[in-house]
């Protein structure tokens, strides 16, 4: 339980400073650029500048990435927290069906995102640039790509997950792939990054190794990154393809769009909803799991064995080796003193692994959330102000 205490400070005080901190700190390094430019006669309107610095993403995703991963490695260090995250090398065998997942995953996630776009506005849309437009596609590789996969899965299914697991698996994934959700700040991202990370989390706790994880988030996120440089790397090599039939655009999103498009597509849907859980099945059994039976792992091996083994040992062998006399005054004592301290101690450990659901979400994890609720439903706000 300590673990998970400290778990939901550390995901307070991330939440809390992403949102304050980092945003800080960003605003106070745009006001000495912008100073430094008008000093050099760089600009004419300050304000102007100023604001078109700030509605870069870039910057942004620059701050909030950093922040989280190096916040992410003192935790780690000082708490020993890498005791607590999963990790081993993924056979390729495991590396295909992650790469098949994540396809199926993909596909899901982009038709949920649609959806959600029908009430919900993209944060995209608050950018008076785009991220494509002032970084180059390398820099976008590491910094869409790599630096998530490796700072919010450590975050998420390595602290959060590696701590609630150990209380239950459905804990686990649950509260992960909500925390994971709300870490992206708004409504939109929200929706089909927490069945995202539902898948995550599954995928960790099947193969044992937050590479598996890390994995997925990759190439899922690489191909928001083919997206926004496609066209640009299109015309640079020549190739004639048309990348814009990928890209979901808000104000084209409608209630018959979207019934079209099932129309069109329900055999898409429904292969990629029951390819993922296929893969997720054929992925446990490689890995000796049973992925219909995962939530019931700790409760059968760690609960339930100690009553069963002290129960058998001590009632068989004192009433057979006392005769008449003895039967009726030893047998008894020692059945009813050993068998209910057994019990008790076995309730003891019940309690101590297993902690009362009701009260497993502490105040900090509760007020990280409705923080970062709020946080979501200003920038909502915002967004539909601009248009």
């Amino acid at each position: 339980m300590e673990e998970v205490r400290k778990a939901n400070n550390f995901t307070l005080i991330v939440l809390i400073f992403l949102q304050v901190g980092a945003l800080g700190a960003y605003a106070f390094i745009l006001s000495v650029i912008a100073s430094i430019a008008r000093i050099m006669n760089k600009v004419d309107n300050l304000g102007k500048f100023y604001l078109e610095l700030a509605g870069n993403n870039a910057g942004t995703l620059i701050m909030t990435q950093s922040f989280i991963l190096i916040g992410v490695l003192i935790y780690l260090i000082a708490f020993k927290g890498w005791k607590i995250v999963p990790f081993k090398l993924l056979g390729p065998v495991n590396l295909i069906l992650l790469v098949l997942l994540s396809i199926c995953v993909r596909y899901l996630a982009t038709f949920i995102d649609m959806v959600s776009l029908l009430f919900t506005k993209p944060l995209a849309a608050m950018s008076t640039v785009k991220i494509d437009e002032v970084l180059p596609f390398w820099a976008a590789v590491i910094l869409i790509t790599i630096a998530p996969a490796i700072g919010e899965e450590l975050f998420c299914r390595g602290i959060l997950y590696g701590s609630y697991r150990k209380i239950s698996i459905s804990n686990g994934v649950i509260v992960s792939a909500l925390i994971f959700g709300f870490l992206h700040g708004n409504f939109n991202q929200f929706i089909y990054t927490t069945f995202l990370g539902i898948i995550l989390a599954l995928a960790v706790e099947i193969t044992d190794s937050i590479l598996a994880s890390m994995f997925i988030h990759f190439l899922f996120n690489s191909f928001a990154v083919f997206i926004l440089y496609g066209t640009q790397l299109t015309k640079k090599y020549n190739l004639n393809v048309d990348l814009s039939s990928l890209d979901i655009e808000a104000s084209k999103v409608t209630v018959d769009g979207i019934i079209l498009y099932v129309q069109e597509n329900w055999w898409a849907l429904v292969g990629a909803a029951i390819g993922t859980v296929v893969i997720l099945s054929i992925l446990a059994l490689v890995n000796g799991k049973n992925l219909f039976r995962l939530s019931a792992k700790y409760k059968d091996t760690e609960v339930t064995e100690e009553p069963e083994t002290t129960e058998t040992v001590e009632v068989t062998e004192e009433p057979e080796t006392t005769e008449t006399v003895e039967v009726t005054e030893e047998p008894e004592t020692t059945e009813t003193v050993e068998v209910t301290e057994e019990a008790e101690t076995a309730e003891a450990v019940a309690v101590r692994k297993y902690p009362e659901k009701e009260r497993i979400v502490t105040a900090s994890l509760a007020i990280a959330m409705v923080f970062q609720f709020f946080v979501m439903v200003i920038v909502e706000i915002m967004i539909y102000i601009k248009e």
